[in-house]
Parts: structure tokens; C-alpha cells; sequence
């Protein structure tokens, strides 16, 4: 029986798949990802992009070997890796030394997040593997919807709503930032609300000095604040806090923060009661706080409902 490529459940000859609604015959509408339907390291059937940002694709796919759904990361990073569409193999943009250094990097950074599956809180990594001229991990499908679906079907969210997402992803990032762990690439895409009712983070960043050469490029994000330009790439939990109190900014405001895209533009947030937004005036203290460009440690968020 035939799988819908985009959530890789099977189902009847009929032109729309009944758990997603993709017609048989759709085409994805990122043209440089891998074809669908790909076997990756012999065992992974490569299905639709779930979505590509500066750091690469994220796939839905299913594992032959274990017969379940799993995500599928490519490290494609933006103006820096390129392919034609239709195949398979990706082509970079910048030296083979450096490309080099890019995979390592990588593979590296997946190799101690596969160590680390105990953090619940994290979606697991559980293979990695170079093929087609770069790399990819491989982790495990959590049932849910990310922030970023949710807030395209409500927008904004009302407080109590966003304050229950903000107290999960608080105590999500205080066990990483326990284990030594500073995710650095917190935003709406990468939090994924379980159907449990869990919140886990997908995609930690990670540094050195190849990733330096590029984090310009790369890095850039409305959700890291403006001293992650510089060089070397300064990843503390000061980047944590900033991005916590942007994505509550988003859930409350329906508007997105600035972010590191505010290093020369010298914008000013609007106070959240400036948009017309109703909330205590400590949380909005806090919010606007910690979308301050201080390199100070301070707990902010971490800590914050622990206080109310």
C-alpha cells in the first residue's frame, strides 16, 4: 500500500491522503531538496521537506530497518550549499577545507547529542552519517505540532495560553542549561508541543571555529540577539534567556522580534501594552529585559515562573 510522502502514513488509492490532505501527485514546494521517495543509507525512505531554514532541510522519512517515522536533518546551509534540482548530491559554495571543516563540525555536534538521548527534553538523535557530499543525523518523530503550526492557526495567543508554553519551554531549557547544554537556537520552529503535553526542542546549535567562518550567513535569526555576529561565536545562556523572552514576545504580539537583525538598525521593541496586549506589568518588564542586548548572566526567564 502506498505512503503519503508528507506524513508517511499509508493509506487507499485515492487522490488525497485522509490524515494530511496532500494530493497523491503534489510536488514540494522547496525545488532543491532530495527527491522524494531517496533511500538514504539503505535503510531511509526520504519523504516531503517539513521545512528549510539557513542550517539545512528537515525531512519527514521512514526508517525501513526500525518500520516508524523519523526527521531526517541535511546540513544545507544557506549560500553555502547548493543543488540541482532533481538530484541528489549537493555541490558547495565555498572551499573544500572549509566544507570539510563544516562536516566535522557537524558530525561532531550530532555525535554528543546522540550521547545525550537521556535529556527528554531534547528530541534524540540516534544516527548520523555522511552520503551525496554532506551529512545528516537523524531523530526520532515526536507526535505534535511545532509553535510555528500553532501560531499559524491562532495568532496571537491569549496569556494563559503562552504562559503555559513559556512555563514547559522554561523547564525544558533549564535541564539542558543543567547538563551543560546551551541550545542557542531557540525559536517557534524548533519547539514542538507534544500531544502529551511535553514540550521538546529540536536542532541545539553548536560552535568553532569553522562555524565562525560563516555565522554570519548562517546564524542570522530574529531570535538571537545582535551579539551572536560577532566572532568567535559567543554561545552563553544570556542567548537562551533572549530567546525565550522573543519567542513569548511572538506568542503575545503575533510580532516578530529583531534579533540579530537589528545590529545596525538600532530598533526599539514596542513595550508589549504598547501593541494593545493586556498583561502583568512584571512579565512585561521581564519581557522587555531580556530582549535588552546585555551580555549579563542573569536567570530572566529561566527562573521567572518559578518566582510568580
Amino acid at each position: 500500500m502506498p505512503k503519503s510522502m508528507k506524513c508517511m502514513e499509508e493509506y487507499e488509492q485515492t487522490d488525497f491522503c485522509p490524515y494530511c490532505g496532500r494530493k497523491r501527485d503534489a510536488v514540494s514546494v522547496y525545488t532543491d531538496q532530495i527527491p522524494e521517495e531517496t533511500i538514504l543509507n539503505r535503510r531511509f525512505i526520504i519523504g516531503d521537506a517539513v521545512r528549510k531554514d539557513r542550517i539545512g532541510v528537515l525531512y519527514i522519512a521512514w526508517d525501513a530497518l526500525l518500520e516508524q517515522k523519523v526527521y531526517i536533518r541535511e546540513w544545507f546551509p544557506v549560500k553555502t550549499a547548493c543543488r540541482t534540482q532533481g538530484q541528489i548530491q549537493v555541490k558547495s559554495e565555498v572551499s573544500q577545507d572549509l566544507w570539510k571543516r563544516l562536516e566535522d563540525a557537524f558530525l561532531v555536534h550530532m555525535e554528543k547529542l546522540h550521547k545525550r538521548q537521556d535529556i527528554s527534553q531534547l528530541v534524540p538523535v540516534y544516527a548520523f552519517f555522511r552520503e551525496n557530499n554532506t551529512v545528516y543525523s537523524v531523530m526520532e518523530y515526536v507526535k505534535g505540532m511545532t509553535l510555528r503550526e500553532l501560531l499559524s492557526k491562532q495568532n496571537p495567543l491569549s496569556l494563559p495560553v503562552a504562559e503555559n508554553i513559556m512555563e514547559k519551554l522554561q523547564g525544558a531549557v533549564s535541564v539542558l542549561h543543567q547538563n551543560k547544554i546551551i541550545h542557542g537556537n531557540i525559536t517557534p520552529d524548533n519547539i514542538i508541543l507534544c500531544q502529551n503535553g511535553e514540550v521538546k526542542l529540536l536542532d541545539p546549535s553548536w560552535s568553532g571555529d569553522a562555524v565562525d567562518d560563516i555565522k554570519n550567513t548562517v546564524f542570522w535569526s530574529r531570535y538571537v540577539p545582535a551579539f551572536y555576529r560577532r566572532v568567535p561565536l559567543k554561545k552563553s545562556t544570556k542567548t537562551d534567556k533572549y530567546s525565550m523572552a522573543a519567542v513569548f514576545y511572538r506568542m503575545l504580539t503575533g510580532e516578530e522580534p529583531y534579533g540579530v537583525l537589528n545590529e545596525n538598525m538600532k530598533r526599539k521593541l514596542p513595550p508589549v501594552s504598547e501593541l494593545g496586549i493586556t498583561v502583568p506589568k512584571q512579565t512585561e518588564k521581564q519581557i522587555m529585559k531580556d530582549l535588552g542586548e546585555s551580555e549579563k548572566e542573569e536567570k530572566g526567564f529561566l527562573s521567572f515562573f518559578h518566582r510568580k
